[in-house]
Formats: C-alpha cells, structure tokens, sequence
C-alpha cells in the first residue's frame, strides 16, 4: 500500500531525513532514493516532451526548482 505525501512528511525532518534517525549518520539513508529521483525525473522528461514542452524548457524548469 503507498504511503499518503502527508505521511510521509510527518516522518521526514525540516532536512528531509527520516525522523528517528541518529544523528551519527554520515549520509542519506540508502533506501533506493537516487534511483526513484532518476525514474521520476525520466518519467516527468517523456510525459512533458510528449505534451511538445521543448529539451531546452523542461531543463530550464527543472534547473529553476532546484535552485
């Protein structure tokens, strides 16, 4: 079953670390997220070239979130 964005934001820190973690840590938990990222980001490219968004202007908006 997915988690609803409401439960998981209530188990995710101001710094986006899962809440309970220790401190100690040295790094993010490896839970798969940096292939999520890229599967997310990949599905996100195909939909909005699909819908004739241009490489130029879907690079751009994504630059612009990120920063």
């Amino acid at each position: 079953m997915q988690e609803s964005v409401a439960d998981a934001e209530k188990r995710t820190g101001e710094d986006g670390t899962l809440t309970g973690e220790g401190q100690g840590t040295s790094g993010p938990v490896d839970i798969g997220l940096d292939e999520y990222v890229r599967d997310t980001v990949r599905n996100l490219s195909r939909f909005a070239l699909r819908c004739g968004m241009s490489r130029a202007q879907l690079a751009a908006l994504i630059k612009e979130e990120l920063n």
